[in-house]
């Protein structure tokens, strides 16, 4: 994806008068602390609020494979492993996104959902492809990877929600940084929250 934007960027958008700025990502290094600290205080302050209502009311807020759970330990070690992929994901899909959905034709609810259809829209064409052929033929299109398509029907509400975010914050902020971070940390913890995870000692 990076390799992509790189060589449509010199092809289409240096020559329309794009610079690195309006991709995001040159601010200074005070900007990217504070974009950090906010993105930790933010997931923070969330799963407070989960904890404390998972304590009263013993809620469980899920729908079907997509579940925001507490999580342990054991879980946020797995998620400081993931994250730092996760954030490269999320760096550079924000990128590409936000300078492809940038200008006042862009505005409004075309925005978001130009920038959810970047974020799920291979997802949505796998599982269209699995289960359709399912429906129609009796077998999947990768029988072998039942397991798996279930879960990327969980990760389809979580990319959806992430490209909100990381529209709405690059609106708001002028960077990338912001949204990368929060859902780095949101929708890998979400994830691995979900996920059984084994310890080999």
């Amino acid at each position: 994806m990076l390799l992509v934007t790189v060589c449509y960027h010199f092809v289409s958008k240096k020559p329309a008068g794009a610079t690195i700025e309006n991709y995001g990502v040159k601010v200074n290094i005070k900007s990217i602390v504070a974009s950090f600290v906010t993105a930790v205080v933010t997931v923070a302050i969330g799963y407070g609020v989960l904890y404390a209502v998972d304590a009263v009311f013993k809620v469980d807020f899920r729908l079907w494979t997509f579940a925001v759970k507490t999580f342990e330990l054991h879980h946020l070690i797995a998620m400081l492993k993931y994250a730092p992929l996760f954030f490269i994901f999320y760096f550079i899909i924000g990128m590409t996104v936000n300078i492809n959905t940038a200008g006042a034709k862009y505005d409004g609810i075309k925005g978001y959902l130009i920038s959810i259809l970047h974020f799920v829209g291979g997802l949505v064409l796998y599982l269209i492809y699995q289960y359709g052929l399912l429906f129609t033929t009796g077998t999947a299109g990768y029988p072998s990877e039942s397991l798996s398509s279930i879960i990327v029907i969980g990760l389809v509400p979580v990319l959806i929600i992430a490209a909100i975010f990381n529209r709405y914050l690059y609106r708001k902020t002028g960077n990338v940084y912001v949204a990368a971070f929060i859902n780095t940390l949101l929708m890998t913890m979400v994830t691995v929250a979900n996920t059984t995870l084994y310890t080999i000692f």
